[in-house]
């Protein structure tokens, strides 16, 4: 039973309801109590652990229909079907349903080749940058088809990124010599059974050896709304204009395949900068803007 709770809470994240490890472990332990053979009862107990807001209480509801579909998916293997393999029967039944599918087939990486990760793997990056030297080399181990899914896939008549990868690239394309200081004020979170107080948007800065170009990378974490950011430059003349890079997906759990390698992918904008400006983020997203100041 406890695989199939995992596999379900890889699906509602994939539908953009936003689970913790503390919220996972409430859930098993509520099942542990209620059972699951009371369909309403085993319902309620998960939503209640799970679901935060209305929005997420209708996805949940989407979700949990599908997943746990009275006439297409049970709690129990069918006779014939290893422990934690769907059978075919229910494979067929949910063909309709990409979810479904990932889920059945317990699609282990399907978190880590999201939009999500991708997000987590920048906002890591900024810490890198903020804390110590700045990364000249990123190591991404099992970089081609490694586990758990390499961040580039490679088949025999196609590759494609994961949006991991496109942080990476943005990253290492935009590196500064010298760390610049920022200081950000941003609605938080709190990490249950951890740190309080977290802000949703994190942003570091650089400049070039030769100061005439200034990076900004920031990272909104809230999966739920986007971010305006209002800069505020001191200490350099910035120019009018900047170019915005940004990385961000329909949902959280979007990811790239081999039918639709760009469905996450970076765009480019041209923005209005000085001293004082604006920097708009899509929910759960990466944005690297780059200011380019006149030749000394």
């Amino acid at each position: 039973m406890q695989h199939t709770l995992e596999q379900f809470f890889r699906a509602l994240r994939a539908a953009d309801v936003r689970i913790s490890p503390a919220e996972a472990i409430d859930a098993s332990r509520a099942i542990m109590v209620t059972g699951y053979a009371d369909r309403p009862l085993f319902k309620d107990a998960l939503c209640s652990t799970l679901a935060k807001t209305a929005d997420e209480v209708d996805r949940f509801d989407a979700v949990f229909e599908t997943f746990f579909a009275r006439d297409a998916i049970s709690l129990n293997p069918p006779s014939g079907a290893p422990e934690g393999k769907p059978s075919q029967e229910d494979l067929d039944r949910t063909a309709d349903s990409p979810l479904a599918q990932a889920v059945l087939t317990g699609d282990a990486t399907a978190v880590q080749q999201s939009m999500e990760a991708a997000v987590y793997g920048a906002r890591l990056m900024n810490v890198f940058e903020r804390t110590s030297p700045l990364v000249a080399m990123s190591a991404e181990s099992d970089l081609v088809n490694g586990w758990p899914g390499g961040i580039i896939q490679a088949g025999r008549h196609g590759v494609y990124v994961t949006p991991t990868y496109r942080v990476v690239q943005l990253y290492n394309q935009h590196l500064g010599a010298d760390r610049l200081e920022t200081a950000v004020v941003s609605p938080t979170f709190d990490v249950p059974d951890g740190p309080s107080g977290v802000p949703w948007v994190d942003v570091t800065a650089s400049r070039s050896s030769d100061g005439r170009r200034c990076v900004i990378k920031a990272v909104n974490t809230n999966a739920d709304a986007p971010a305006r950011l209002r800069m505020t430059i001191a200490g350099w003349a910035a120019p009018p204009r900047a170019t915005q890079l940004t990385l961000a997906a329909a949902t959280p759990g979007a990811a790239n395949t081999f039918a639709t390698p760009d469905a996450v992918a970076v765009t480019s904008t041209a923005i209005a900068a000085g001293p004082q400006f604006t920097i708009d983020l899509p929910r759960a997203s990466v944005v690297v803007v780059t200011l380019a100041g006149p030749p000394r």
